[in-house]
């Protein structure tokens, strides 16, 4: 029997061997031999790329600006260029297919290793599947996109509308320079036939001739209106003051020379140092039955540089611009390989960035799965070594610490284990004399735990009560105190749990279960650990019937002795007498008269 609810004091007992030390090394990339391989690993890699990247440049330089020499329609090839971009476009297909396969051995080599279901290979799978999760799906949405986007760009610009555009462009300079020539041989014929006219060829009329080559020359807004004799003398010259002299000064021997030669008209053009100058040249005749040249009429008209320019470039694009038409299907292809390189780039960045990643995590987490299985099979020694700044070195470093916390924890335990069995031993020892001092007391104990059930009930109680300790004991207090009418025990418990005090004192008479009428003397306390955390109340209770009577007849006799020792004594009636007078009168009493006369008759 004891005042306090039992407790187990079962002790493990911990075995004393320890195993073998065991470390685990990270296997970290950093290592010099994992350093080579992965050097041997990516070098086709790198020489794939190396070699396909140039050959990107040059197809999509050749395709734009490699194109020479004039177009060859009844060739099989459109320019010489063209087989050097196809051959560029062939080298990068291969490269291309090359690089997927490169690439494509980590995903292989992932895909067996999670097949084969080997330790740490299951997580790294799908941290490198999430890692090309993420990025295929956008990457193959903007191939698709870039790819849509570079079709229609380059059928937009190799339309056939441009086509005609540049064509109508091109005719329409080579008219204009056609029409220029044109006019300005009318012109010269209509000059000789006004010449023929006035007959204005002689010496004396060389100023009348002037003034009407002038008056031709504004009228026809020409550059410069010339008339030659049949031997090459300059009879007239008429020319725009507003053209310079670098102009002006072209030679015209060989177009007088061919007309005087033949007798019919001729036009030429002449690249001037700014801008170009169309001459036409046509023959003074005398009369229509006679091929006699008396002279020749040289006509210039001046088409500004601006005006050249614009006819030269368009003539120029148009014909880069059949060059570059003719490459459109490998310039296509130079642009979707371009797009594949990139997208198979993406990917391969991707692929590599989530083999790091996962390779950084899953070799420190197989090193802690071992060392974990080490640890559930008992051995403590367990040491992980990992070259990691991140928090897979923390996660590492903190289970480094807690085996060794483990392995100290261990031997304080096994310390601890012998010094609870000892304070075992001692604690039973101790409750075996204090059940045997409760057994022996003459004082009733009665003890009540926090749950509000009895849990003491001693002999001596038993005795002083008579009821039975079993039919006490395990039942809810109020019930039990009910149950055998221990009011003066249930008003002391009520009042300590109303006052929350430390103890309570009571004395009282109760009647017993057996008619017995007992003054008890009762005391109740708080039962607390050495936390200071309450464990239940106990009640010290004893039979104080015998001592009562006994302190009442000592009580009586010492009354007697003093009531017969006044009795002997005369002034005792008197002093009585006169000190119920003082408290009546002190009273202003109504009957005090009266008291007065019985006091004093």
């Amino acid at each position: 029997m004891n005042l306090l609810p039992e407790t187990l004091t079962e002790s493990r007992k911990f075995p004393r061997t320890v195993p073998p030390s065991v470390s685990f090394d990270s296997g970290v990339p950093s290592h010099s031999s994992s350093t080579k391989q992965k050097r041997h690993h990516y070098r086709p890699v790198w020489i794939v790329l190396v070699l396909l990247l140039p050959c990107l440049a040059l197809t999509l330089y050749y395709a734009r600006y490699g194109l020479s020499g004039p177009l060859q329609p009844d060739s099989i090839l459109p320019s010489p260029s063209y087989a050097m971009v196809l051959f560029l476009v062939y080298l990068d297909s291969v490269g291309l297919v090359a690089l997927t396969l490169l690439l494509s051995r980590n995903l292989i080599r992932a895909f067996f290793e999670k097949r084969h279901k080997l330790m740490g290979k299951g997580f790294r799978s799908k941290l490198v599947a999430a890692f090309i999760g993420f990025a295929l799906i956008p990457t193959v949405l903007l191939a698709l996109v870039a790819s849509g986007v570079i079709s229609e760009v380059i059928d937009v610009w190799f339309n056939d509308q441009i086509m005609h555009v540049l064509r109508d462009s091109e005719e329409v300079a080579h008219l204009y320079q056609e029409e220029r020539e044109s006019l300005t041989a009318d012109t010269a014929r209509a000059i000789s036939k006004e010449i023929f006219r006035e007959d204005i060829l002689k010496p004396e009329h060389r100023e009348l001739l002037r003034a009407i080559m002038a008056r031709m020359q504004q009228e026809y807004h020409l550059a410069g209106v010339e008339v030659f004799s049949p031997k090459m003398e300059t009879l007239a010259r008429i020319m725009d003051p507003k053209l310079s002299d670098a102009v002006l000064s072209l030679p015209v021997g060989q177009l007088v020379l061919h007309v005087l030669d033949t007798g019919q008209p001729m036009s030429s053009a002449q690249e001037a140092p700014v801008g170009k100058l169309i001459r036409a040249a046509a023959p003074i005749r005398g009369n229509s039955q006679t091929d006699r040249v008396y002279g020749v009429v040289v006509v210039s008209s001046y088409v500004p540089e601006v005006l050249v320019m614009k006819m030269d470039g368009i003539a120029k694009q148009f014909e880069e611009y059949r060059q570059i038409k003719s490459m459109k299907n490998p310039i296509k292809g130079g642009a979707y390989l371009f797009v594949a390189v990139v997208t198979v780039l993406i990917l391969f960045g991707a692929t590599w960035f989530g083999f790091y990643v996962a390779r950084g995590i899953t070799v420190p987490i197989q090193r802690l799965a071992e060392g974990t299985e080490a640890v559930a099979r008992g051995n403590l020694n367990v040491n992980i070594d990992v070259k990691a700044t991140d928090e897979i070195g923390t996660l590492v470093q903190s289970f480094n610490r807690m085996t060794a916390d483990l392995r100290t924890s261990k031997s304080r335990l096994e310390e601890v284990n012998m010094s609870l069995v000892r304070s075992n031993v001692e604690i039973d020892q101790r409750r075996a004399y204090t059940e045997a001092v409760v057994e022996t007391i003459a004082a009733g104990v009665l003890s009540i735990d926090m749950a509000g059930l009895i849990s003491t009930f001693n002999p001596s109680a038993e005795r002083i009560i008579g009821v039975k300790g079993d039919d006490l004991r395990g039942r809810p207090v109020h019930e039990a105190f009910k149950s055998f009418n221990l009011q003066l025990f249930q008003k002391a418990y009520d009042q300590m749990l109303m006052e929350q005090t430390e103890s309570v004192s009571m004395d009282g008479q109760m009647e017993t279960p057996n008619g017995r009428l007992l003054t008890v003397g009762l005391n109740i306390s708080r039962m607390q650990n050495d936390a200071g955390l309450d464990l239940g109340f106990v009640f010290v209770f004893e039979d104080r019937t015998e001592f009562i009577k006994a302190q009442k007849a000592a009580a009586w006799q010492e009354v007697a002795q003093r009531i017969a020792h006044e009795i002997k004594n005369p002034l005792t009636p008197i002093q009585l007498s006169a000190q119920r007078l003082r408290k009546k009168y002190a009273e202003n009493s109504s009957g005090f008269d009266e008291i007065f006369d019985q006091a004093t008759g």
